[in-house]
């Protein structure tokens, strides 16, 4: 919603999101690749970006702030709306073990980054409804068979993810002054181009799943299938968050 294009519009884009980054408190870290426009499908995204350039910088990511947990608005299939937010999904999972792997962009470890495995990844339910004729493809305005994969153990199933994490974005924050999800659309809100603003909800319950696509926990703990939160059994003291990463001596 701009009358600016091309770099014009993405030096607005980019202001608008390091306005919302600063509103919401948050460090955001920017991809390499460059933005082509709308993108339909994840294979149009793909031949556009390359499938290992995006994941170059997903690891880097990762490898820098060492996430104890990882987790996406999108979970890598047709439902993420368009091919762009599909890619997002993917690498998010896949992003569990490369950044683990030394033998992954060996060129990252040779500048002084170390390998880094998040304990759990979670993508948020599909964020599109699966109805009796399946799976909306945005693609091609036509309907796909339900089926969903799973990147972490490269399995398929036609099962819709269930929730294993349930976020109340719908609670009243006394910090905030209000709830979590209105100060989420009021940050989204300073992406003013993107949609024109947001309007603000109003208080209310509102609850959003997420579900547990890997997990690798100390001392060979298993999460249950429903969980309180992103760090159930993740020892999140300051002796825990160092016992994962040995013989460091930087910090």
């Amino acid at each position: 919603m701009s009358a600016d294009f091309d770099d014009a519009l993405g030096l607005v884009r980019t202001q608008e999101l390091l306005a919302a980054g600063r509103y919401m408190g948050i460090d955001q870290m920017w991809g390499t690749q460059v933005d082509f426009g709308f993108s339909k499908t994840k294979e149009e995204a793909f031949e556009n970006w390359g499938h290992d350039r995006v994941l170059y910088d997903a690891v880097r990511a990762v490898r820098l702030y060492r996430p104890l947990v990882v987790t996406a608005v999108f979970l890598g299939g047709i439902t993420d709306g368009h091919g762009q937010h599909q890619v997002s999904g993917e690498m998010a999972q896949e992003v569990f073990d490369a950044a683990g792997d030394p033998k992954v962009f060996p060129d990252q470890i040779a500048a002084g980054l170390m390998p880094w495995s998040p304990l759990k990844v979670y993508g948020r339910v599909p964020f599109f409804s699966v109805t009796s004729k399946g799976m909306y493809d945005y693609a091609t305005g036509k309907y796909a068979p339900a089926r969903f994969y799973n990147y972490v153990t490269k399995e398929w199933t036609t099962e819709s993810p269930k929730a294993n994490v349930t976020v109340p974005e719908g609670d009243y924050s006394p910090v905030l002054g209000m709830t979590y999800l209105q100060f989420a659309r009021m940050g989204l809100g300073l992406q003013k181009s993107q949609n024109g603003g947001m309007g603000i909800p109003a208080a209310g319950r509102f609850d959003v799943g997420y579900h547990r696509y890997g997990a690798r926990l100390q001392d060979g703990a298993q999460p249950g299938e429903e969980e309180k939160g992103f760090f159930d059994g993740v020892d999140t003291s300051l002796v825990g968050m160092s016992s994962l990463a040995p013989g460091e001596t930087s910090f």
